[in-house]
């Protein structure tokens, strides 16, 4: 404990229970830490008392990020294994061995594997501190439009800023990198907005910090949310907020009066159609993930949400995100464009799918429990 007071560790994933098995503590001895737990057995009450949060199961808290964990009782390869699979959760392992055992040996052989190892004597044995390899932090916001900029306003951008252009496949090249390379649905764009550049990302990049902006809009720290290309958030910004958050995204809005609820705003457009959508949508998220159901009501029939498909957040968010969401909202798209008859429809009507995905950000972190942190957004005037 003495690392984890000196050394700011804040959060701490206890991969093996050790602290509930091998002595009593309690929160209040234990304060400067938050200590979460994996654990498919059951705990006295006491004993679970130590932990903030327990987790039934690894992927329970895959996508949350701690300061460090403790992996305790492991032998070899077994250790270097589960070292491999905190990655993204944690940069830093803790773990014992016993003077004179195989795994110290081990250790001692294996340490090139490591950024750097430390250790701390006890009376039985070593504790070893791993840290892993640090990599470049690859960032990238990819800011998404469907028009020419000023070239003014595209240098300007704060560095990792990419311009992208959605649904280049089924109109003028502007110049921009464009969505119809690669793996892509850009000929969907009518539909679905710029989660055509979210699904080219997806399948293109492997940036380890990614986001989406507009052209026009951007995140921002500042109180005074008047544009100012200085206020943009930068990437230093960003990866400081998510040492604490799994993920930025816009303040949420709250509370629409001029309607019931979030399957409604769409009455303005074809409430009816809108309704089929969400069916539609329902019962592929049902059918594929059951465990979605309730949050899909709850936000569904609720006056909040997430707008904009605005968001900064890790590799591995991002891409359990992605791969749920477009596990339906295409298929879904596609029933839809069946149903449209062939009269040319006003543009708001034939995006109303995307207005939809929009609204599964909210689902999804719901879901998963993230740690959100909200930010206000600037608007840049004139574009």
């Amino acid at each position: 404990m003495q690392y984890l007071k000196f050394n700011s560790t804040k959060t701490l994933l206890d991969v093996d229970a050790h602290f509930a098995k091998s002595q009593l503590l309690t929160k209040g001895i234990n304060d400067v830490t938050e200590i979460d737990c994996i654990s498919a057995e059951e705990m006295l009450p006491i004993k679970e008392n130590i932990y903030s949060r327990v987790y039934k199961k690894f992927s329970d808290c895959q996508f949350r990020h701690y300061d460090a964990a403790l992996v305790y009782g492991r032998e070899g390869i077994d250790f270097t294994t589960e070292f491999s699979a905190l990655e993204g959760i944690t940069d830093v392992v803790i773990t014992f061995a016993r003077y004179g055992s195989d795994f110290e040996k081990y250790i001692g052989a294996t340490v090139g594997h490591f950024e750097t190892v430390n250790f701390i004597p006890s009376f039985a044995g070593r504790w070893f501190i791993c840290h892993r390899h640090k990599a470049h932090k690859d960032f990238a916001m990819y800011v998404v439009t469907h028009k020419p900029l000023p070239p003014e306003h595209v240098e300007n951008l704060p560095a990792g800023y990419k311009v992208i252009h959605a649904g280049r496949g089924i109109s003028a090249d502007l110049g921009y990198l464009g969505d119809n390379t690669g793996d892509n649905v850009s000929y969907l764009n009518p539909y679905i907005n710029e989660l055509t550049a979210l699904y080219w990302m997806w399948k293109n990049t492997n940036h380890s910090i990614i986001g989406l902006s507009h052209y026009r809009r951007f995140f921002t720290e500042s109180e005074d949310t008047a544009f100012v290309y200085d206020k943009i958030l930068t990437q230093d910004a960003v990866e400081i907020l998510l040492e604490k958050y799994d993920v930025i995204l816009m303040t949420c809005l709250n509370n629409w009066i001029q309607h019931d609820n979030i399957a409604s705003v769409a009455s303005g457009y074809n409430n009816e159609v809108m309704q089929i959508i969400v069916s539609m949508s329902k019962k592929n998220i049902v059918k594929n993930f059951p465990d979605y159901e309730s949050c899909f009501d709850k936000v569904m029939n609720s006056r909040f949400f997430y707008k904009c498909n605005m968001f900064v957040t890790r590799k591995n968010i991002f891409n359990s995100y992605c791969s749920w969401l477009f596990s339906f909202i295409i298929d879904v798209t596609k029933e839809y464009m069946k149903m449209l008859p062939n009269a040319d429809l006003p543009a708001h009507i034939k995006r109303l799918p995307g207005f939809l995905g929009e609204i599964m950000w909210t689902v999804w972190i719901l879901k998963n429990h993230l740690r959100i942190k909200e930010l206000d957004m600037m608007q840049a005037p004139n574009l």
